[in-house]
C-alpha cells in the first residue's frame, strides 16, 4: 500500500513538473476591441475634445513572450466644429504593428521573470478610409498599453494609440484640407485620429516547450 501511494506521489509530482517546465505559449490570440476616440486638426488643435464612440477587433501572432505581429481593425468617426457648426465624418481604418511586452508573458513556474501581464509598445503602418467618398490616406500608428493574462486562454487589455496621418483631409472638407501646401514636409501638422480602447482577447493554437528530461518519464 505505502509502496502504491509512493508511485502515485511521484507520477503527480512529475505531472506537475512537466506543467510547470513546459509552461503555456499561445501562438495568437484574436477578439474585440472598443472604446473612444477623438481626433487633432485644424478643427481641433487640442486632445480629448468631441470623444466618439469606437469599435473594432485584433488579432496578434506572437514571436515569442517579447516580440508579436498586430493586425488591428477599428470604425468610428470625427466631430468637430468648424464656423459654428457641428460636422462629423466616419473613419475605417487597418493597420499592422510590432509590438514589443517590457515583461515576458509566458506561464512557467520555473522562471520567475515569466509574468502574466505587461506594458507594452507598438508601431507599425496602417490605412484608412474617411469620409462618402472613402477618402485613402496613411498613417504611422503608435501606442502604448497593457495587457493581462487572467487565465491561460484570456487576456484583458487596455491601450492608447495615436494615428500619425501623412496627409491633412481627415475632415473631410476642403478648407481643411491643407489646399495651399502650407504644411511642408512636417507631417506632424497633419492630421491624428487617437483611440483608447479596452479589449478582450481568447489564446489560440497552443504550443508546448520541448522537454525531453520530462519526456523520458511520461
Amino acid at each position: 500500500m505505502i509502496r502504491i501511494f509512493r508511485y502515485c506521489f511521484a507520477l503527480v509530482s512529475v505531472l506537475l513538473l512537466s506543467t510547470g517546465i513546459r509552461g503555456e505559449r499561445y501562438l495568437c490570440e484574436i477578439g474585440p476591441i472598443g472604446g473612444g476616440s477623438y481626433y487633432v486638426g485644424d478643427a481641433t488643435p487640442t486632445v480629448f475634445q468631441h470623444m466618439r464612440p469606437v469599435y473594432g477587433a485584433v488579432f496578434r501572432y506572437k514571436f515569442d513572450s517579447r516580440w508579436s505581429l498586430a493586425v488591428k481593425g477599428q470604425h468610428g468617426d470625427i466631430e468637430y466644429k468648424f464656423e459654428n457648426a457641428l460636422f462629423k465624418n466616419e473613419i475605417t481604418t487597418l493597420d499592422f504593428s510590432g509590438e514589443f511586452n517590457f515583461f515576458k508573458m509566458e506561464r512557467k513556474m520555473y522562471d520567475s521573470s515569466c509574468k502574466n501581464y505587461s506594458p507594452y509598445l507598438n508601431v507599425g503602418i496602417g490605412a484608412g478610409l474617411s469620409g462618402r467618398r472613402n477618402d485613402l490616406g496613411f498613417y504611422i500608428p503608435l501606442g502604448i498599453g497593457f495587457k493581462w493574462n487572467v487565465i491561460p486562454l484570456l487576456n484583458l487589455q487596455i491601450e492608447w494609440q495615436h494615428q500619425f496621418y501623412l496627409s491633412d483631409k481627415l475632415e473631410g472638407n476642403e478648407a481643411l484640407a491643407n489646399s495651399y501646401k502650407l504644411n511642408g514636409s512636417n507631417f506632424l501638422r497633419n492630421d491624428m485620429f487617437s483611440t483608447i480602447t479596452f479589449g478582450i482577447t481568447v489564446n489560440l493554437f497552443k504550443e508546448r516547450d520541448v522537454c525531453r528530461m520530462c519526456d523520458m518519464f511520461l
